[in-house]
């Protein structure tokens, strides 16, 4: 259910139910088009670049097709459960302005897919996921850190810096 408060001045509490058969849920990057290289790199495959023939720059592909969790289900949604990470066209969802963001949804015949999880939990894995990049980015500003007279520190194996 989909709770958000009416006012700030007003403290009661309304709650969105979905109706029939939509699914509502938040985008997030698709976690399944990840790649990790020997050296520990990260990279997300969906990041594509091509040369446009028009401008002769390099551009990023749009994607039309999104990954999203579900949040929320409506009482006659029968193949996905809430949880579930759900393929979809981004030209078939809509928003539901209610509350501080706005609540994607789409009815669960638009949906193109669903990843059946047998065993742990998909927010988990985008949890995780999430921490590994925020980790590399850490160590990665590690390793270009300035010191105090302006010169680049080199960092040891343990990731530590030392001078």
């Amino acid at each position: 259910m989909i709770q958000t408060k009416l006012q700030p001045t007003n403290n009661k509490t309304m709650k969105l139910k979905l109706t029939k058969d939509y699914v509502a849920f938040r985008e997030e990057e698709n976690i399944f088009r990840i790649k990790k290289t020997e050296s520990g790199i990260i990279t997300n495959l969906e990041d594509v670049a091509f040369e446009s023939q028009d401008s002769g720059n390099m551009e990023k592909l749009d994607r039309i097709i999104g990954l999203g969790i579900v949040t929320h289900i409506g009482p006659d949604v029968k193949y996905v459960n809430v949880g579930d990470a759900v393929y979809y066209d981004r030209r078939s969802i809509r928003a539901l302005p209610f509350g501080e963001e706005p609540v994607w949804h789409i009815n669960e015949a638009n949906l193109l897919g669903y990843v059946e999880n047998e065993g742990g939990s998909i927010d988990e894995a985008v949890k995780a996921y999430k921490a590994e990049q925020e980790a590399e980015a850490r160590k990665a500003a590690l390793r270009t850190s300035v010191s105090a007279f302006g010169t680049v520190l080199p960092s040891s194996k343990s990731g530590i810096i030392t001078n």
